[in-house]
């Protein structure tokens, strides 16, 4: 135990080191949900803007260029019950049917039809039932979705990917955009998961005030293993998630980052479905069942380890609730039996190893070593990304704060570099990374050049 304590704290301090601390985690909450609050300030967007994922919970570095976006449309509401919402102005009204749909999915009938923004996208995703009803397709949505934005994507040279789920992936020349296209949902399974008895203290009682106040959506996608998989929708609670996530402590989190690591280093491999989704409410249940006082530093291997038996069990059996919504098995109807057996055998390996199963992923062997070897130096490193990354996210926040809808990328440049916090910013990032733009100008390089080697440099600093 005295070895797990050492090399707990250890490991917690290569975290740190590769910009997985604390500090720099809450940072990163902290500046991308102002980002968000202030894109939603716009009251002419038919939608209302939530980051979801890595980058909103502090886990992804601002270079890792993949982000998840969850657009809810406004003036529709979907619900079991809608009678609070009959006297609320002019809204398009969906209930949640759910008698007939596995767990976490429901079909969507329509109750009342209002003219607004995205009148054209709902008539083209209706259709009726055997009993006259009219009820929304989540396929006949995603295509209309998918067909209404290729004109959009076209013109700002976005490349596209094959759908993903619910999400419809795009990219430009700097980062990837999951994009899911949601309704906001009042689902009374949030106000259970609020109630149900807990024995450690996990969620504490403020979060879980809170959690009665946040969004819920439903999203279109059907259950995998159904044949009316196009009528249904999924019920989707990645709002609440995130608030668990943010109120998570250090080793909590810390534990969390390892696990995405062990997924798509060692798990990814042998099988798609073991995915960052899924290590979270592995951590969840982790969380609750031993609630925040037993996560600490000296005991973050041995948190860790027990997260992977968790998991072993889970894939064993076929068998992982979600945290939010327990009665839905995450694992129904993907994995396969020999996908199951692979995982659990190589889980079965990590176990045998105990903490020295990290050692399979590449990068933080490789701090690791250098941690040991030149402690000196991954300190001088340490501070000088992290300071390098604030700088870059609050770039970022000054961008959101003074953009008005329809500029481009470089007029958003453009305008942000008219405040002087904002060029003293530009001004210290190219000290750090060594970039003098006269110097390169005088050595011939064109503006855009110049952006290229900065972005380079960049990327092998907070990739």
């Amino acid at each position: 135990m005295d070895y797990q304590k050492d090399a707990s704290v250890f490991i917690s301090k290569c975290l740190d080191s590769l910009g997985y601390s604390y500090k720099m985690v809450k940072f990163r909450q902290r500046i991308e949900e102002d980002c968000g609050r202030l894109m939603n300030q716009n009251d002419t967007f038919p939608h209302v803007r939530y980051t979801t994922g890595g980058k909103i919970e502090g886990t992804k570095t601002f270079y890792q260029f993949d982000f998840d976006f969850l657009y809810e449309l406004k003036q529709i509401v979907c619900a079991e019950n809608l009678e609070q919402f009959k006297q609320s102005g002019p809204l398009t009204l969906f209930q949640l049917e759910r008698g007939d749909t596995s767990p976490g999915y429901a079909l969507v009938k329509l109750l009342s039809f209002s003219d607004n923004k995205h009148s054209d996208l709902i008539r083209k995703s209706l259709f009726r039932s055997e009993n006259g009803s009219m009820y929304l397709s989540s396929e006949l949505f995603i295509n209309a979705l998918e067909h209404s934005q290729k004109r959009r994507q076209q013109r700002d040279r976005y490349k596209t990917y094959e759908r993903d789920g619910p999400s419809l992936p795009e990219s430009d020349d700097y980062i990837k955009c999951d994009k899911v296209t949601c309704i906001r949902c009042f689902n009374p399974d949030i106000q259970r998961f609020i109630s149900r008895h807990r024995r450690h203290g996990f969620a504490s009682r403020e979060t879980l005030q809170q959690l009665a106040h946040v969004a819920c959506h439903i999203v279109p996608v059907g259950f995998r293993g159904s044949i009316h998989r196009y009528k249904e929708w999924r019920m989707s609670f990645s709002i609440a998630e995130q608030l668990l996530m943010r109120n998570l402590n250090e080793t909590q989190l810390k534990v969390y980052i390892l696990l995405k690591v062990t997924a798509k280093s060692i798990l990814k491999p042998l099988c798609e479905e073991i995915t960052s989704y899924i290590m979270k409410n592995v951590l969840l249940w982790n969380c609750e069942m031993n609630g925040y006082e037993k996560y600490t530093q000296n005991t973050l291997l041995y948190r860790l380890l027990g997260c992977i038996r968790f998991l072993k069990e889970c894939v064993s059996s076929n068998y992982l609730p979600s945290y939010i919504h327990p009665g839905k098995n995450l694992f129904a109807d993907r994995l396969q039996l020999h996908e199951r057996q692979r995982v659990v055998d190589i889980l079965s390996e990590c176990l045998k190893e105990g903490g020295c199963f990290i050692l399979r992923c590449y990068d933080l062997k490789v701090r690791m070593a250098s941690l040991l070897s030149c402690p000196e130096r991954v300190q001088w490193i340490t501070v000088r990304r992290d300071e390098l990354e604030k700088l870059v996210l609050l770039g970022q926040w000054i961008r959101q704060a003074v953009l008005v809808h329809g500029m481009s990328r470089e007029e958003k440049y453009a305008f942000a570099r008219q405040f002087g916090a904002y060029r003293a910013i530009e001004s210290r990032i190219d000290t750090l990374i060594s970039v003098d733009e006269r110097e390169l100008i005088q050595m011939g390089k064109t503006v855009e050049e110049i952006d290229e080697i900065r972005n380079r440099r960049l990327q092998e600093l907070l990739s």
